[in-house]
């Protein structure tokens, strides 16, 4: 009989403990669904080299059993890995949610913040409306001031002017009452200013002399009219005389 060549046994490799990526976790987790076939076509060869006795049943027990044994560790780890694995999906699937709800939030500030930039904008422009519409009143007022100011100052004048009529007024009245109360003598009177133009009567004397005159230059030609003797005696003085003269006449009054 020829002897069983029995190939030497190959190290089953070791994954890393860490730093693995999730592509190489991906890996691993294929691997140990095939190293499950490969511990389960293992157990179907024993129980096949068992009924019939060939070549499995020439394989040291030993051997097998440390073989099964290191594939059963193998797949425990593989299995370890996997659920490692999953539970790193789930929470990777969990962080992703996580992070999706964060970015709608984000996104919901945003449009908020773009909300209230937009109405912050929209008052800022009517600000500057209102702040035109302002400075135009002010202008406006400022000028209407000026207006009243000059209305002021004009009003003053006018009072000013006024008080000054109301004067002459009043000191034209007391010339024409003095004028009207006044008797005068013997003497030469300017007419509007010494005496006022009206009619004047006197009792008169016997030496009674008078004389209207256009000017005072003491010539015949400047008398207007005149009267000489005795008897009450009657005159009328015309504005546009010059002067008044009279003398042993007596009182001249108004009247």
């Amino acid at each position: 009989m020829s002897k069983t060549v029995v190939s030497p046994k190959k190290p089953i490799p070791e994954s890393p403990k860490s730093g693995r990526s999730l592509q190489d976790r991906l890996a691993l987790r294929d691997r140990s669904v095939w190293i499950g076939f490969l511990v389960l076509g293992v157990l179907l060869a024993l129980v096949i080299g068992v009924g019939t006795g060939v070549l499995i049943g020439r394989l040291p027990i030993a051997e097998l059993e440390e073989r099964l044994a290191s594939a059963n560790r193998r797949n425990s780890q593989l299995a370890a890995e996997n659920n490692e694995l999953q539970d790193e999906v789930q929470g990777s699937s969990e962080a992703v949610a996580s992070l999706d709800g964060e970015v709608a939030t984000l996104k919901g500030r945003i449009a908020n913040l773009k909300e209230r930039a937009l109405k912050t904008k929209q008052l800022r422009a009517r600000e500057k409306t209102l702040d035109k519409r302002k400075k135009s009143q002010n202008d406006r007022a400022a000028h209407l001031d000026a207006r009243a100011g000059n209305l002021d100052a004009r009003r003053t004048d006018l009072d000013q002017r006024a008080n000054r009529l109301d004067r002459r007024a009043a000191s034209i009245r007391d010339q024409e009452r003095a004028f009207k109360d006044a008797t005068f003598g013997d003497g030469i009177y300017a007419i509007g200013e010494d005496i006022a133009a009206g009619i004047y009567s006197t009792a008169g004397g016997n030496g009674c002399r008078w004389a209207r005159l256009s000017g005072l230059g003491g010539t015949p030609g400047e008398v207007i009219s005149k009267h000489r003797g005795p008897g009450p005696q009657r005159v009328q003085i015309s504005s546009s005389d010059a002067a008044f003269r009279t003398s042993g006449c007596g009182r001249w009054s108004r009247g």
